[in-house]
């Protein structure tokens, strides 16, 4: 009886996640951040430009030099 290939990929995957769970988790944080005002810079770039990619560092670091500034002078 052959496996199927979605079992195995399943598998593998679930091996990637246990071995590189610190660094998915570090990744997942940078991509939506817990801090409110990072939080607020990436909501404003998405309804700025729905191209925004927040997967992206460069467009992250775009959006956090725009907004950030702007946010935190805020009461």
């Amino acid at each position: 009886m052959k496996t199927p290939a979605i079992v195995i990929l399943a598998i593998a995957a679930s091996v990637i996640v246990v071995a590189e769970r610190d660094q998915i988790l570090d990744e997942w944080s940078t991509i939506y951040p817990s801090e409110p005002t990072l939080k607020n810079s990436l909501q404003l770039c998405a309804m700025e430009d729905r191209q925004f990619n927040r997967l992206s560092t460069s467009a992250r670091r775009r959006c956090y030099d725009k907004w950030l500034p702007v946010l935190e002078t805020r009461p």
